[in-house]
């Protein structure tokens, strides 16, 4: 888990250059050093424009400003839900 919630950060930008995506969601992806073994692992809905981040040193929550909607989300790590 803990290598999971490590790689949230790195992984949950590729967001931004997916077309599938919506301007409202966060997507979580298991990142590999090849290419073609990425996988999407989750899409958590936030507000508009999810834009930068900020994980927890407890690993427990990311913050996520959403710069169209002015306001935070934060998504508990373990649930993967926004509270």
């Amino acid at each position: 888990m803990k290598s999971y919630i490590g790689l949230l950060v790195v992984l949950i930008f590729v967001f931004n250059a997916c077309s599938e995506i919506k301007k409202e969601n966060v997507q979580i992806q298991n990142k590999s050093e090849n290419v073609d073994k990425q996988s999407k692992v989750n899409t958590i809905p936030v507000g508009k424009g999810p834009d930068a981040l900020f994980l927890t040193p407890d690993e427990k929550y990311l913050y996520v400003a959403n710069v169209e909607d002015n306001f935070i989300s934060v998504i508990n790590t373990q649930t993967e839900k926004v509270e």
